[in-house]
C-alpha cells in the first residue's frame, strides 16, 4: 500500500507515525519548505519530496498547487493522509480523483489563545472534514465534538485514534523516591491563554511550605512575552526559560522532573503529555478534553478540575510524597508506552483505516494492493 503524507508542523506526531508506517507500506511524504528539517528524522524507508511552499499564511502559496497536485498524481497513492494546521494544501481536495483521503484533526475547535492563528482557519478545516472519506481524532469526546459541530459527517467515517508515545526526546523512568520537603516540577510547551499557567503558580506558593525545596521550571514558547515578564517578576522563585527548547534540553527537562503539570483550563489532547509517557513521568493534568481518557486518576497520572489552584496543590503533593501511588504509575506508564501508546498498535490500526477507506472508495477496488490484507 502506498501513502503519501501532507501536513505543516506537528512534527513529533508525524516522525512517529510515518516512520512505524514504513514498516509495512511504502510511505512518502510532501515537505514544505518551513518542515524541510524534519527530512533528517525520518527512517530510511520513508521517500522524501520537497515542495518549496511558503510560510503557511502567505498567499505566494497558491502558486504552487498546481505543482502540488502534479506529484501528488505522479505518486499515484492508494491514501493521502493529510493533517489538519494545513491550509491551501487542502486545495488539492478540489480534484483528487486519483485517491481516497483521510484527514487527522488534531483540535476540534481553536484553543482559546492571546491572537493569531491556533489553528487552520475554521472555514477550511469545515472543507476538509466534509470531503475527506475518514477523519481521525484523538479520543471520544474529541468524535462526539466534531460530529456535533460537523452534523453533515456520517459517523461512520469519523474514528478515534489514541495519541502515540513521543520518544524523539528519549525514553526512561522518573525516580520512584523524591527525597523530603523537595521535588522538581516542570511546565512544559507552549505557553498560551487555555493553558492555566497561573493556576499551577498558585499551586506553587500553597505548597512551598509543605516544600521548602520545591523548584519548578517554566519552558516552552509564548505567546505574549509581556504576560510571562509580569509573572516572572510576580515569582522569582521560578525559572522561566521562555522561547524554543532543542532536543537535548528536552531531554534535560523531562529526565529532571519528578512531575509534570498540565494545567490546561481547555484541551482536545496533548502531545507534551505523550513526552511524559516516554520518560514514566507523573503527570497532574486537569479534566478537561479527551485528556481523561489518556489518564486514569491515580493509575497513570492524577486528575484535578480546571482552574482549581488548592485540587493542583493537593495532587501534585501526593504525587511528592505517596510512593505507592508514585511507583504505580511510573510502572504503568512504562506498561503503556509499549503497549496503549504504542506506535506499532497506532500505525495497524492506522492501516485498517486506510484499508476500509479504500474498499469503500469509488476507485478503491481498483487500486493494487487495496485489498484487505495487502500491506506492502
Amino acid at each position: 500500500m502506498r501513502v503519501v503524507h501532507l501536513f505543516r508542523g506537528f512534527h513529533d506526531y508525524i516522525r512517529e507515525l510515518v516512520n512505524e508506517e514504513s514498516e509495512i507500506a511504502d510511505v512518502h511524504v510532501i515537505l514544505s519548505e518551513t518542515d524541510r528539517a524534519i527530512a533528517k528524522e525520518f527512517s530510511a524507508g520513508v521517500h522524501v519530496h520537497q515542495i518549496p511552499l511558503p510560510r503557511v499564511r502567505s498567499p505566494f502559496n497558491i502558486l504552487y498547487l498546481r505543482r502540488l497536485r502534479k506529484l501528488v498524481s505522479e505518486l499515484n497513492p492508494d491514501v493521502l493522509h493529510l493533517q489538519s494546521g494545513l491550509v491551501w494544501e487542502y486545495g488539492v481536495l478540489a480534484r483528487r480523483r486519483f485517491s481516497p483521503v483521510v484527514l487527522t484533526v488534531h483540535d476540534v475547535v481553536e484553543h482559546p489563545s492571546w491572537g493569531g492563528w491556533t489553528s487552520a482557519p475554521q472555514f477550511m478545516s469545515r472543507v476538509a472534514v466534509r470531503t475527506a472519506d475518514a477523519v481521525i481524532v484523538h479520543g471520544q469526546f474529541n468524535r462526539e465534538l466534531l460530529l456535533k459541530r460537523h452534523k453533515d459527517v456520517l459517523p461512520g467515517r469519523v474514528y478515534s485514534l489514541n495519541h502515540g508515545v513521543i520518544s524523539r526526546y528519549g525514553e526512561g523512568r522518573a525516580r520512584r523516591n523524591v527525597p523530603r520537603g523537595s521535588g522538581n516540577i516542570l511546565f512544559f510547551g507552549r505557553i498560551d491563554k487555555y493553558k492555566g499557567l497561573k493556576y499551577l503558580l498558585n499551586a506553587v506558593q500553597r505548597l512551598r511550605p509543605q516544600f521548602p525545596e520545591l523548584s519548578v521550571v517554566v519552558a516552552g514558547a509564548v505567546k505574549r512575552p509581556e504576560y510571562c515578564e509580569i509573572l516572572r517578576k510576580e515569582n522569582p522563585d521560578i525559572s522561566f526559560r521562555l522561547g524554543y527548547q532543542s532536543r537535548d534540553m528536552v531531554e534535560n527537562l523531562f529526565r529532571w522532573a519528578d512531575v509534570l503539570a498540565l494545567p490546561y483550563l481547555e484541551a482536545s489532547q496533548s502531545g507534551v503529555l505523550q513526552i511524559a509517557v516516554a520518560f514514566g513521568l507523573p503527570v497532574v493534568a486537569t479534566n478537561v478534553g479527551a485528556i481523561p481518557e489518556a489518564i486514569t486518576d491515580s493509575m497513570n497520572g492524577r486528575l484535578v478540575p480546571a482552574g482549581d489552584s488548592e485540587s493542583l496543590a493537593a495532587a501534585i503533593a501526593d504525587l511528592l510524597t505517596d510512593t505507592e501511588t508514585r511507583g504505580r504509575i511510573i510502572d504503568t506508564l512504562r506498561t503503556q508506552r509499549n503497549g496503549k501508546f504504542s506506535w506499532s498498535s497506532i500505525a495497524r490500526k492506522t492501516m485498517d483505516i486506510y484499508r476500509e477507506v479504500i474498499n469503500i472508495h469509488p476507485i478503491g477496488s481498483r487500486v493494487p494492493g487495496a485489498e484487505a490484507g495487502s500491506w506492502k
